[in-house]
């Protein structure tokens, strides 16, 4: 179901936490950073990496890839320089808002149709008879004929008795407003 892989695609996996790694090592390797001293570093990628850990790997890809070509600068921001966890923060949200908004389209969607198929009653085996017998009667009112036959009758008679009295039918139906004779023949 579409539903269930939009929220796979949102999860994280275990499996995932090395491409996390290169994309947060790629910042670091690319763009300036504050110098550290020896085995600070291994602090500062275990607290970036503790910061996404709850995050899809796709989308902290598409952040650093996006912060290191500057798709995702906003005002104040360098790209030349790592951004801080908060603001990697910000855009891995940014990356995965499209998928996140379709996840609650399509959530709302299936609930609303939960809700209408289970408010849904079958008709019974009393209604289905009384449409049964309602259909039996309106076909015997009408001598067996259809409704369309019924409208075919009463339009031919129409037109005779508009001939009988020298008056011309297709004139008389353009001047009734809406009521033009092709309009009627094609509700028959």
């Amino acid at each position: 179901m579409y539903a269930n892989r939009l929220r796979s695609r949102l999860a994280t996996g275990p499996d995932e936490t090395e491409a996390k790694a290169k994309a947060i090592l790629m910042l670091f390797s690319v763009l300036a950073s504050e110098a550290l001293p020896e085995g600070f570093a291994d602090v500062r990628q275990a607290a970036y990496l503790e910061t996404v850990s709850k995050l899809p790997a796709w989308a902290v890809v598409e952040a650093a890839r996006k912060w290191r070509d500057g798709e995702y600068l906003a005002e104040g921001e360098n790209r030349n320089f790592v951004p801080k966890p908060a603001e990697f923060m910000r855009l891995i949200r940014i990356a995965m808002q499209p998928a996140v908004y379709e996840l609650g389209s399509t959530t709302r969607l299936l609930e609303a149709a939960k809700a209408r198929v289970a408010g849904h009653q079958p008709p019974t085996k009393g209604a289905r008879e009384r449409v049964a017998k309602l259909a039996a009667e309106f076909t015997a009112n009408r001598g067996g004929r259809s409704a369309h036959a019924v409208f075919e009758n009463a339009m031919s008679g129409l037109e005779k008795r508009a001939a009988a009295n020298g008056i011309d039918f297709e004139a008389a139906m353009d001047a009734i407003p809406d009521a033009k004779p092709s309009t009627f023949r094609k509700l028959a």
